[in-house]
Parts: structure tokens; sequence; C-alpha cells
């Protein structure tokens, strides 16, 4: 059995909304990098482009 390689194409990317409204700058842009990345999931491969799409609102409310 060999090791699974998710290919670009084939990857189900998603859109996530965040709300930043009253969330910590660090924590929320730790999320935001791992769901940009895509190793919140099984089929991560580090070369290939899998991660999600990601949307930031509330911005201008995020905790310092």
């Amino acid at each position: 059995m060999g090791t699974y390689v998710c290919r670009p194409g084939t990857a189900d990317r998603k859109w996530i909304i965040v709300d930043a409204d009253g969330q910590t700058l660090g924590r929320l842009s730790t999320f935001i990098a791992r769901a940009i990345m895509g190793k919140h999931r099984p089929t991560y491969t580090p070369f290939a482009d899998t991660g999600d799409f990601v949307v930031v609102v509330n911005a201008a409310k995020v905790r310092l």
C-alpha cells in the first residue's frame, strides 16, 4: 500500500468565513494560516495547494 498524495485538482476546497470580533490576533492568524495551507484536512499534502478559501469579517474588532 502506497502513500496517498492529494492532487490540487481533486482537492475539495471550501469557503470559511471567520468572525474576528473579540478574537486574539495570534490565535486567529494561526487558525487562518492552517486553513489556507490545508493542515486541518486528512488529505494534507505539503507541496500541493489543497487549503480552503478564508474570508475574515469584523477585522477591525480583533483583540490585540
